[in-house]
């Protein structure tokens, strides 16, 4: 029988949890997410988390309890593993945002801060597209 998508997910998951020793109130802490969507992914209701869910597990996987310190190289890692497991592929899009980000967070020395940034940026460049798009429909 072929693995659907969610289990593919789930089983990524755990093991990543397990390999960072994290539990769920981690995830949910440090992901900002809700205990339903942790949940859904564990028992494999969730058939395809989108993309920033994947990549706030990712940072919450990465981030010392402690510290709160983040470990980029962990949240390659992670985004890779479920990123594959969900069926996504890595576009260049999201290098360059990983490169944005990277850079923002290298002057801001605030990763939050560089976070927003990066989503502020994208919102304002899907918004110009649409409306680019919008304009070359009404001119021809």
């Amino acid at each position: 029988m072929t693995e659907i998508p969610a289990e593919r997910v789930r089983d990524a998951l755990v093991a990543l949890m397990q390999r960072e020793r994290v539990g769920i109130l981690h995830l949910m802490r440090h992901g900002n997410l809700a205990r339903n969507t942790v949940e859904y992914i564990l028992e494999a209701r969730t058939v395809q988390p989108k993309r920033e869910t994947l990549r706030r597990v990712a940072r919450a996987l990465a981030t010392d309890p402690s510290t709160g310190v983040i470990d980029e190289s962990i949240v390659q890692d992670a985004e890779s593993i479920l990123g594959d497991a969900a069926g996504y592929t890595a576009t260049p899009a999201d290098a360059s945002q990983s490169l944005l980000e990277l850079a923002l967070y290298r002057r801001l020395q605030d990763r939050p801060k560089a976070r927003l940034w990066v989503e502020i940026i994208d919102r304002f460049a899907d918004r110009e597209l649409r409306e680019l798009r919008t304009l070359s429909l009404t001119e021809t």
